[in-house]
């Protein structure tokens, strides 16, 4: 019962989950659905590739959401209907920008 609770924390609430197109993270993707009275959360989760860390809070009609992916590999983030493909190539950065902007989010 304990591994139902974690595998919905990651891949439900934080967002956090392989991305069926891509081969063992090379592809991830970053879908967060905040549920209830949850106004935040923080996780980690370490792939074969490296770190993956998501946190985002949510404070009235804001949501911020930080992402930490590792290098060489593409996170699609999803945000409601809002679609954008971010990728880490090279040393770590302390921002990234979106790579491309699609929508709608049907994944």
């Amino acid at each position: 019962m304990l591994g139902q609770i974690m595998e919905w924390f990651y891949a439900d609430l934080a967002g956090i989950a392989p991305h069926p197109t891509g081969p063992s993270f090379k592809r991830i993707l970053i879908r967060p659905q905040p549920v209830g009275d949850v106004t935040w959360v923080k996780a980690a989760y370490d792939s074969i590739r490296g770190r993956i860390a998501c946190d985002w809070e949510e404070a009235g009609s804001q949501f911020t959401l930080h992402l930490n992916i590792p290098v060489n590999t593409i996170a699609i983030v999803c945000w409601q209907l809002q679609v954008a493909e971010l990728g880490q190539r090279g040393p770590p950065q302390s921002a990234c920008r979106y790579s491309r902007l699609k929508t709608p989010c049907l994944l």
